[in-house]
């Protein structure tokens, strides 16, 4: 299952933001591989889609404020947690 996070109300300059949430998940991975077991989270606009031209990337959703999961086989309430441990700082 793929999920789309977006953080609409963060700021672009926030010292917080979409990269903290993904460097501060401690089961899900910070990584661009995909088609793997494991969940995998990426922020699309500086990983996989860093060469599509701005206005493409804008037509598509792809922000600064996107973050992309990918849920592998780990436990549901294991990446729930997970996330909620990031996201009530």
């Amino acid at each position: 299952m793929i999920l789309k996070i977006i953080f609409h109300d963060i700021p672009l300059n926030h010292s917080y933001g979409c990269e903290e949430v993904a460097e501060q998940c401690q089961l899900i991975t910070f990584a661009e591989s995909l088609g793997r077991i494991e969940s995998l989270i990426t922020i699309p606009y500086y990983q996989t889609h860093a060469d599509v031209e701005l206005d493409q990337q804008h037509r598509l959703g792809i922000t600064p404020k996107l973050l992309r999961l990918s849920v592998g086989l780990e436990n549901p309430t294991d990446l729930i947690a997970d996330l909620r441990q990031v996201l009530a700082d």
